[in-house]
């Protein structure tokens, strides 16, 4: 057993990205299983954001701490597979990823700004149950990888 527990050691301590990998699903586990707990929790009224859908979205990504956990460690996995590529690659995800997160964060962005009036709670429970579907599927899947390279 502490020979066993010496290998894994080893094979994370040689491989800094199987460590991110792991870390990754294991907090993309925590985010869904946190999200299944509390899919009532959103507030009926929303105040104080701003009225333009841009801006909105804006404010609710930098105030979000899953978006800066999401790159410690997913993103993290992400720019050392690029790197892997040298600065070509690293330079390629930039070009590539940053717009789509873009693209897609203004889309929900706007599309949460002006679908506002029909998010009953039946509605957000829906939403909130298969993001955290998705959620814990990806963080499955993350752990799953990285444990079979162990």
């Amino acid at each position: 057993m502490v020979t066993n527990n010496l290998n894994v050691a080893n094979s994370l301590a040689s491989n800094p990205a199987l460590e991110v990998i792991i870390a990754g699903g294991v907090v993309l586990l925590y985010l869904g299983f946190r999200m299944f707990r509390t899919p009532g929790n959103s507030p009926q009224d929303v105040g104080g954001l701003p009225a333009s859908p841009v801006v909105t979205g804006i404010v609710v990504t930098v105030t979000n701490a899953s978006f800066y956990i999401w790159w410690a460690t997913i993103g993290a996995a992400l720019i050392a597979g690029a790197a892997t590529f040298g600065v070509i690659g690293i330079v390629l995800l930039a070009v590539v990823h940053w717009p789509c997160d873009l693209a897609w964060s203004e889309f929900l962005s706007w599309g949460t700004f002006k679908s506002r009036k029909w998010w009953t709670e039946k509605v957000k429970r829906i939403v909130f149950g298969i993001c955290a579907l998705v959620l814990l599927g990806f963080g499955a899947w993350f752990l799953v990888s990285g444990l079979s390279n162990l």
